[in-house]
């Protein structure tokens, strides 16, 4: 591959991962009102933090729980992020907009099940929402069962001091994962790694402090959702990975091929996320620019529009 062309690309990746850093997750805009003003609190607690950690022995993790837990509806944030996600995971194919924003307006119904738990309680919730999200009754009804089942084995523990001390990536998703369907599928797994993002970069809602501080955050396993994969190729990005994945698309395109199924290009797309500095920004920002620019043709407001390469004739099915 010639050089200029995997600079190039590289400077699209590192346009939209600078982007990523001000773009805002769907799940953070159809926030309740009640819980969208702690997201800047816990940002603030985690940046200060990070600065006492960094200059001083005597400053530990629990420093951290503690600050976390002073912000009053902090666990409540979380568990109502993570039971989104847990929501999200029992639907093929979820318009995340809508499962956020139907449990947004159903806020004040979900209270009782936040706070307290119960089996019961996963029920009635279940009876409620099954139809507006498009989800399985028996599979959102298994979920919300684990929720409710993982929350009450916290005991003394809290969730937002569980997630805030476990130390590696891979830990973390499994621990997040008892929250979950039991069913193993992609759309589950593609639900917990953006769950992953959501709560393990400090320009989200950084509970996942341990995570962060080691770094551990750059293992993250993409989503690679069909937003990302039209930026990544539309926009060249793809072209800073050399391998033969990449030769052959390229191939393709000379050849007038344009059209090209999700399943097929989600290998070059992955390779793309993780050939960023930071894998969890490049795809928020991407995923971003996604649906809000490249999906609408819209390249003249477009915030990576001096970079893009506009292969706007390529498509994902």
């Amino acid at each position: 591959m010639i050089d200029k062309t995997r600079e190039d690309a590289l400077s699209v990746i590192e346009e939209t991962t600078r982007y990523g850093a001000q773009a805002r997750e769907t799940a953070l805009e159809y926030l309740p009102s009640d819980l969208s003003y702690i997201v800047p609190q816990i940002r603030q607690v985690f940046i200060n933090f990070s600065e006492r950690y960094r200059k001083s022995r005597n400053v530990s993790l629990i420093d951290l729980v503690s600050d976390y837990s002073n912000i009053p509806g902090s666990e409540l944030l979380l568990r109502y992020l993570v039971l989104s996600s847990s929501v999200s995971a029992t639907i093929e194919r979820p318009r995340y907009s809508l499962i956020y924003s139907a449990m947004r307006d159903m806020y004040g119904d979900l209270m009782p099940f936040l706070e307290e738990p119960t089996w019961k309680k996963a029920r009635k919730f279940t009876l409620m929402i099954s139809d507006k999200v498009g989800a399985s009754r028996d599979d959102l009804g298994t979920a919300l069962s684990n929720f409710a089942v993982s929350m009450n084995r916290l005991v003394k523990s809290t969730l937002v001091k569980r997630v805030a001390l476990i130390g590696r990536y891979r830990d973390l998703k499994d621990f997040l994962r008892n929250f979950m369907p039991d069913k193993a599928s992609l759309h589950r797994t593609k639900t917990l790694s953006l769950l992953t993002r959501i709560i393990g970069h400090e320009t989200n809602v950084p509970f996942a402090g341990k995570i962060i501080i080691r770094k551990e955050n750059l293992k993250y396993d993409p989503v690679v959702d069909m937003y990302t994969a039209i930026v990544a190729l539309r926009s060249g990005a793809f072209l800073a990975v050399d391998n033969e994945r990449t030769r052959l698309l390229m191939i393709k395109l000379r050849q007038g091929v344009t059209s090209y199924k999700m399943r097929k290009v989600v290998p070059i797309v992955r390779d793309t996320v993780k050939a960023a500095r930071d894998s969890m920004l490049y795809e928020k920002g991407a995923s971003d620019i996604g649906r809000n620019y490249c999906s609408k043709l819209e390249c003249d407001k477009c915030p990576i529009r001096h970079v893009c390469k506009r292969f706007t004739n390529i498509e994902v099915k």
